[in-house]
């Protein structure tokens, strides 16, 4: 659809103010040195320019076959007709100051009308990516979002940055449908945004018709700019989080020929961005992959014993008493029941999940947000668009049900850019637990062989006590990493990297040549059972297996389909009988991640994508002996995970300066006046100011207008509504700070004149202990004494 003036977005859930927080976050990793401030902000040694971001040497790397359009010179450009008004529209409607990674070139290929796939992780402000072209563009931008409560922070956010949107849904009554439609003329329509559920696109009734007919006029009068899908990772049923009211968006290109589609989510492995792909018939889109590392979250896996409830306890009062974290539950009752022990303790904290009523829930998240309780216990229908940056602590009191599941919810820690821990609570028994709500549920048997296989390998990531697991997360999401970052920043160091239990590197060469040997042998052998269709001039299916098959006949298992294939009377069939799956599987990512394996997509209609494992450009050099593999295996001789948290944790925040508890105390005073204008206007806190920007100004306290307008996410329209009383309770504490700089400035010059004093009274100690000119007798204390005699 390139070029074309009509477009269809599908966004994420985060909010405009996402792009406030520190860019330092989600530069891709490169050799250079970074480090955490005393404050324990992570910061690298590179800026990102203002315009331009990160450079090409710092775009992370993708092994899986997806370009990455965000190293394309087009879409860096600055010289477009239209990218003066981007940087007026970014600093004076948006109050941001710069781009961040691959923003700027997301924004320039939708104003030049493509279709887009835009991935970024949590809080990397995929948002602004379409948000700003509304703003810049005379039509509609249609946003397809998953929840009503997202949606209804949204709109309340932009209509305080003065951007007209609007939102539908079955909660609204009449009078204000009426009101959103008087603001849709179909020839000069008055709102930038519109955001509904899919759902209300494609319902029956006369409601939904009303909508698509609208749309309709819309795009025939060539006002429908664009459509973005919030979340699009659920539109495949590969994705961890699929729904099924998500696939019917894959008519979208059908209906509304020549808009273009943005795609954005902040998890979507190489198999589930083909589908995203084939779902929406994408046939060019143009892709935008952020870095998935997180470099300033620490990843933890502790054993989940049977007093977890007390070792729970102890984590959180030995480590983050008085932070702000979040405890993700396996049930309801466990969210209700973890919170009342906490509560029990002196630690406050509330639950959260579907079981409650709406309005316990907003009450609940109320308080957490606003900092009157520290904890949020909840299922994990608690999270998706939280405007929260100062979570010091993530904690999974279960199992997660996937990686994707486990880096999104991971990823709602340390969106401030500063220090946070990420700690699962592992137990086989949970994981077995999940595969009983799997069997039972009502999704198709390919969403539960998807789902488990989900399972697997987040289990196969908690039990893996040797490899990085920032590397392993980076691997699932098709990005290479360097093991060797994680260590060098020893405060946010994952537990596997600061190598609890001994370590060795084995040889284990020859065993990954069978490997490949056997990947080449069964391609042999299919080829040869293969008919003469492969002549075809349409794609056929690889003459390949995945990886999980290969290592099912690298074990030696005798399944089915092993045998009707004839694959157990293969030579290296059980060559691998003494490997754990855990390490074939380790050895097998090994060789991908390296190239000596090469990952093939192949997509079987819209609705299946395979994978699929061939031999990489590099096998040759491995089978002929020129390269080695080394695979690192731990000393110890048992499986089990130490039965001591103590032992594995490490106190990873500073202890409060008074400057740090100034700062917290403004910042509370700051939450206090947000509550206070919210209340009084009865609207969200996040339309009257971000908690990013709320944090910031307490850390760098205005004494002015101009000052507070530098401030990223403060505008000139939201400083008129709400600015004074925050400028006011700046002011104040910007008085506080230096009276408390000048007493620190005495203390220091007091305690550098008792220095002075002492070592002056040391000097002239030592002269009287001189020799006298012309004696070689000293004046000390026994000639002292002599003399007095």
């Amino acid at each position: 659809m390139a070029g074309s003036s009509s477009t269809i977005v599908i966004s994420d859930s985060e909010s405009s103010d996402e792009n406030s927080e520190e860019d330092s976050n989600y530069n891709s990793s490169s050799e250079e040195e970074n480090s955490f401030d005393e404050g324990g902000k992570y910061n690298s040694s590179q800026e990102a320019s203002q315009i331009t971001g990160p450079s090409a040497e710092e775009l992370p790397i993708f092994y899986a076959d997806t370009p990455n359009d965000g190293l394309c010179s087009e879409f860096k450009s600055t010289k477009h007709p239209f990218s003066s008004r981007i940087m007026h529209s970014l600093k004076t409607t948006f109050g941001l100051h710069k781009f961040r990674q691959n923003q700027l070139e997301a924004v320039n290929a939708i104003m030049l009308g493509h279709d887009c796939l835009i991935i970024m992780p949590t809080g990397g402000g995929k948002s602004l990516c379409y948000q700003l072209p509304a703003v810049l563009t005379e039509g509609l931008t249609l946003v397809i979002s998953p929840l009503l409560s997202l949606m209804k922070d949204q709109t309340a956010k932009l209509k305080s940055l003065d951007i007209p949107a609007g939102a539908l849904n079955s909660s609204m009554d009449n009078e204000s449908i009426n009101s959103v439609y008087k603001n849709l003329n179909p020839t000069n329509p008055r709102l930038k945004l519109l955001y509904i559920t899919p759902e209300k696109l494609f319902a029956s009734g006369q409601s939904s018709e009303r909508l698509r007919n609208t749309l309709q006029d819309l795009h025939h009068n060539k006002k429908l700019d664009r459509i973005a899908i919030d979340e699009v990772h659920c539109i495949s049923e590969w994705g961890h989080d699929f729904r099924p009211d998500y696939k019917e968006l894959c008519v979208l290109n059908d209906n509304f020929p020549g808009v273009p589609i943005i795609g954005l989510t902040a998890t979507a492995t190489p198999r589930v961005r083909k589908n995203i792909v084939n779902c929406l018939n994408l046939s060019d889109p143009k892709w935008f992959l952020s870095s998935f590392n997180r470099p300033n979250l620490k990843y933890q896996v502790v054993p989940k014993m049977k007093n977890a409830l007390n070792e729970l306890v102890f984590v959180i009062k030995s480590q983050f008493l008085g932070k702000c974290g979040i405890v993700y539950c396996f049930s309801r009752k466990d969210a209700d029941d973890v919170a009342k022990a906490l509560n029990s303790v002196g630690l406050k904290a509330v639950s959260y999940h579907a079981g409650q009523a709406d309005n316990q829930r907003e009450l609940s998240q109320n308080k957490w947000t606003t900092n009157k309780v520290n904890i949020i216990c909840a299922t994990i229908a608690f999270g998706m668009g939280i405007d929260k940056p100062d979570v010091r602590f993530v904690i999974h009191y279960s199992m997660p049900k996937s990686i994707e599941g486990y880096y999104q919810e991971t990823g709602r820690a340390g969106r401030d850019g500063k220090l946070a821990s990420c700690i699962l609570f592992y137990s086989k028994t949970d994981s077995q637990k999940i595969i009983g709500l799997i069997s039972i549920s009502k999704g198709t048997q390919q969403v539960k062989t998807v789902q488990k296989e989900s399972l697997q390998k987040m289990v196969a990531f908690a039990e893996n006590r040797t490899d990085c697991r920032r590397e392993m997360q980076l691997n699932y999401f098709g990005e290479i990493y360097d093991s060797k970052l994680c260590s060098k920043n020893l405060a946010s160091a994952c537990d596997n990297c600061l190598g609890e239990g001994s370590l060795i590197k084995e040889d284990v060469s020859d065993e990954a040549r069978k490997v490949l040997i056997l990947v080449h042998n069964l391609e042999i052998k299919k080829r040869k059972n293969s008919s003469s269709s492969l002549s075809s001039p349409k794609k056929e299916k690889p003459v390949s297996y995945s990886l999980s098959y290969i290592a099912d006949v690298f074990q030696g298992l005798k399944t089915d389909k092993i045998i009707a294939a004839g694959h157990d009377k293969l030579l290296l069939h059980g060559e691998g009988h003494h490997w754990s799956r855990v390490d074939v599987e380790r050895l097998m990512n090994k060789l991908l991640v390296e190239g000596y394996l090469q990952e093939e997509l192949f997509g079987a209609g819209e609705e299946i994508v395979q994978s699929y494992l061939k031999l990489g450009p590099k096998a040759d050099e491995l089978i002929n002996g020129q390269d080695k593999i080394e695979l690192a295996k731990s000393v110890s001789t048992t499986s089990e995970l130490d039965n001591s948290i103590a032992a594995k944790m490490t106190d990873s925040l500073s202890k409060n300066s008074k400057l740090m508890e100034l700062q917290e105390e403004c910042f509370e005073a700051l939450v206090e006046v947000c509550q206070e204008l919210a209340s009084s206007r009865e609207i969200p806190l996040a339309s009257v100011m971000s908690m990013q920007s709320l944090r910031t100004m307490s850390e760098v306290l205005p004494r002015s207008e101009e000052e507070m307008l530098e401030i990223d996410g403060v505008t000139y329209a939201n400083f008129s509504k709400f600015g004074d009383p925050f400028l006011r309770c700046t002011q104040s504490f910007a008085t506080k700070k230096l009276i408390l700089e000048h007493q620190q400035a005495e203390v220091r010059e007091s305690s550098s004149n008792m220095v002075f004093k002492s070592t002056k009274r040391k000097y002239k100690r030592k002269r009287k202990y001189r020799k006298r000119k012309g004696s070689g007798k000293k004046r000390g204390p026994k000639a002292k004494r002599q003399k007095r005699k």
